[in-house]
This record gives structure tokens, C-alpha cells and sequence, in this order.
């Protein structure tokens, strides 16, 4: 027997999908989550595809971005090296369409979301971000890599065997400051959209634990991805 993926939220309650432009407006940000103080769910699938991803990729860019500014799609696809005369999916093509993917359906929203809590003006709110970058230890297409879900084995540490001695050091500290949060306390300081707009970083090398609080986002602290045009440093994509 299995279930269907589904929201966590009688879909009767989502007043409508958010948006980047709503994010950035107190206003409509309080519209859009009246229970801001409230934890958010999310949940995806994946259906079967028989397209070569980068080609299928380029083609919505461009329908896209095309008719706002003809250079923006080229731009984003030399960025993530999207492979166009791919005539199947290998590991190398997909990964080029997935690190697209992950930056705009998890990492830009991250920010975007932080920042639209930070600005928040309800007392008692504060928005406090983190990023994962453990690598994945476990055989298979994704090992060396930090991938989704894998903090829940460091917060639970049940996979212990599986880690490093510096990943079980950083497992310890993740789940000591959720921990901390979730009873109320301060684990690293808060994200401030004007002048403190850090982040800890949980990352760990074979025999130490590594995982410190950067002060801004710069990729060669965080380290991400900086392909994308943001609120705050004003860029395109280079």
C-alpha cells in the first residue's frame, strides 16, 4: 500500500501560492501567513520523465525570459553548464538541472523567506538561518554530496556507524542548537536583512567538526551557489 505525497495543510486553508514579489512586502507577507510564528511543511514528488532534462530546461528559460530580456536565459545556462546536445540523461547532465532546481526551489526561497521574517514587525519574531553542508557518506550516484533530508539522520543520530568522526562532532552541535531553538533559546544570532544577514553553517572535515556562523553570505562562506540575481546585492547572473 503507499500515499500519495499531499500537503501537510487542508489545501482549502492555503489562501493562494506565495511569491517572491509577496515575500517582499510586510503587508502581504502577513496576508499570506497570518500564523506567522507557525511551522511550515513542504513536500514534493517527482514524476516519471523520458526528456532530456537540459534541453527541456533550456526551452522553459527561454519562454520564460525571452520575452523580459533575451540575454538572461543564455546567462543562466552557461552558469549551470546545462548540457544542450545531451542526447540522454547521465549523472553529469542531471546534476547541472538539479543544482538549478535546488537554488530556486530551495535556496532563493530560504533567503527570501528570512529575509521576509526578519523584516517582520509582530514582537517576540526573529528569523534565525542555517545551512547544511555535510556530505553524504552513504554508497551511490550522490555520496560526497550534500543532500536533501540528510540532516534528519545528524538531528536523530541514528546513522552514527555511517559518519565521521567530524561528522558525529557536527551531528552533536546540529542537534544541541535544535535543541536549543525549539525550547525557546538562541543557538547563533539572529538574521538581521540590514546588518547581520549571517547563517550557521554545519559542515565537518574526516576527524573535526567545522560547522561555524558566517556574518553574510558570501559563497566561500556559505558554500553555495551565487548564479542568481538577489534583493540585496543586486547582481545578474554572471
Amino acid at each position: 500500500m503507499t500515499l500519495p505525497c499531499s500537503s501537510g495543510l487542508p489545501m482549502q486553508h492555503v489562501r493562494e501560492i506565495p511569491t517572491f514579489k509577496g515575500l517582499s512586502d510586510d503587508s502581504e507577507l502577513l496576508r499570506l501567513f497570518p500564523a506567522i510564528r507557525n511551522c511550515m511543511i513542504y513536500s514534493s514528488r517527482l514524476r516519471a520523465r523520458t526528456d532530456i532534462f537540459p534541453q527541456t530546461l533550456a526551452q522553459w528559460l527561454k519562454s520564460v525570459f525571452d520575452p523580459i530580456d533575451s540575454t538572461m536565459a543564455p546567462a543562466i545556462i552557461s552558469a549551470y553548464g546545462l548540457e544542450l546536445s545531451a542526447t540522454s540523461n547521465t549523472l553529469e547532465t542531471t546534476e547541472a538541472v538539479l543544482n538549478f532546481g535546488n537554488d530556486v526551489m530551495f535556496d532563493l526561497p530560504t533567503v527570501y523567506f528570512t529575509r521576509a521574517w526578519s523584516r517582520c514587525q509582530i514582537s517576540d519574531t526573529e528569523a534565525f538561518l542555517s545551512r547544511f553542508n555535510n556530505q553524504n557518506l552513504w554508497d551511490g550516484p550522490w555520496k560526497g554530496r550534500a543532500t536533501h533530508a540528510q540532516d534528519v539522520a545528524f538531528l536523530f543520530q541514528n546513522y552514527r556507524d555511517a559518519l565521521s568522526a567530524g561528522q558525529c562532532k557536527s551531528a552533536e552541535r546540529f542537534a544541541r542548537d535544535i535543541i536549543t531553538f525549539t525550547s525557546g533559546g538562541t543557538a547563533w544570532p539572529p538574521y538581521e536583512h540590514d546588518t547581520k544577514s549571517g547563517a550557521m553553517v554545519y559542515n565537518a572535515s574526516e576527524e573535526k567538526d567545522i560547522s561555524q556562523y558566517v556574518s553574510d553570505q558570501r559563497p566561500e562562506w556559505t558554500g553555495r551557489r551565487d548564479n542568481y540575481p538577489t534583493e540585496s546585492c543586486g547582481r545578474r547572473v554572471a
